[in-house]
């Protein structure tokens, strides 16, 4: 394996402060994510026993986008945070990777409100005879 970088720390090396200040910041940062792959988990459930174009997939898919969003914004915000405590190590936090996905939750989140008008129109369309 490689080497790592000359100013690698193992965390293992950190002062408890940091250790404390930084494990709210991994949980936050690892929500979004366990619960996006927690709904893909359950828009697939429900993939599988022939139920699509429903009001709760759409629900989950806007969910998705929300979640998309957030883990988009998770990097400034514990920016922000570990600025304020003074244990910020990671002054390069802004990734353009970020942006992308700011941009893809929005879309997910659209796309899920087109989905959820077209399941209401169709169900409107059922109700006259």
């Amino acid at each position: 394996t490689a080497p790592p970088p000359a100013d690698f720390v193992p965390f293992r090396a950190w002062p408890l402060g940091e250790k404390i200040a930084y494990t709210p910041d991994v949980v936050f940062r690892a929500a979004p994510t366990i619960g996006l792959f927690w709904l893909l988990r359950s828009l697939f459930r429900a993939y599988g026993q022939g139920q699509v174009f429903t009001a709760r997939n759409a629900g989950l898919i806007k969910l998705m986008g929300v979640c998309l969003i957030v883990d988009a914004a998770a990097p400034f915000l514990c920016h922000l945070a570990l600025s304020a405590t003074g244990y910020e190590i990671d002054r390069m936090w802004a990734h353009m990777a970020a942006v992308q996905e700011l941009v893809l939750g929005a879309v997910v989140f659209v796309i899920a409100l087109v989905m959820q008008a077209g399941h209401e129109i169709e169900q409107d369309r059922e109700g006259f005879v």
